[in-house]
């Protein structure tokens, strides 16, 4: 299967996530007001929608030959962002969340396999693949967001199949790059641990930190790995 192809469907699970949690939410979860501290569900999809079109932006100004623009200031444009749209209902932000994919995914049927491997398209300090940026943004950012309103719901074992999915595909995207593997077995280890699944989480996480040792300092403050640090087998990897 080609990244594109891989990418396409990473979109797909993001978007059933979403619908998944609509559809576990009453009327008034689903259109509860926010706070600029605490995001309801639904400036949450306004939140990853609005930083989906900003890169896709980007991808259009680098075609033009334009300079990218960079977000140093991102804490404050979550802000902003979050005022301009907090009127919005959930079904208001969910059709914003899906156009942004829609656009994306007409996007990346203009890129070829060669551009998703080009690192010159959204320059950056650290150059990564185009692949990796979109997915990054689009996938990861959403994904982690989502998993975390899953969980504020005491929902996490419903979305665990759908999550899984997403790491499964995650990892094709890169299956010769240690470190890739790492973070998405690392996150998938996130999961589980949520969902209550000790061992598995355990097990997982153990993979992950010998595959990039570099997770393990952050790991041990990890909110989403809370719940396992009073399992022996969780002790015996520090």
């Amino acid at each position: 299967m080609s990244k594109k192809e891989t990418i396409l469907q990473l979109l797909d699970l993001i978007d059933q996530q979403e619908q998944l949690i609509g559809e576990l939410m009453s009327a008034a979860e689903r259109d509860q007001a926010g706070e600029l501290t605490r995001w309801a569900p639904k400036d949450v999809l306004c939140h990853t929608a609005g930083w989906t079109e900003r890169q896709i932006e980007n991808v259009r100004r680098s075609q033009r030959g334009e300079a990218v623009i960079k977000y140093d200031n991102y804490l404050e444009i979550n802000d902003q962002d979050f005022l301009a749209d907090q009127a919005l209902t959930w079904e208001q932000a969910r059709q914003r969340s899906i156009h942004s994919r829609q656009v994306l995914t007409g996007l990346l049927a203009e890129l070829s396999e060669d551009d998703l491997l080009r690192t010159d398209i959204l320059p950056a300090d650290n150059p990564r693949p185009l692949w990796q940026q979109l997915t990054g943004n689009a996938v990861d950012h959403s994904h982690i967001h989502l998993g975390t309103i899953f969980n504020e719901l005491g929902r996490s074992r419903d979305a665990l199949p759908l999550q899984e999915a997403v790491s499964a595909q995650l990892s094709l995207l890169d299956p010769d790059n240690p470190s890739w593997q790492a973070n998405v077995i690392y996150n998938t280890a996130c999961q589980h641990a949520l969902s209550g699944q000790k061992a598995t989480a355990i097990a997982e996480l153990r993979q992950a930190l010998k595959l990039n040792p570099g997770l393990t300092e952050w790991s041990k403050e990890d909110s989403d790995l809370v719940s396992l640090h009073e399992e022996a087998d969780y002790q015996a990897l520090y």
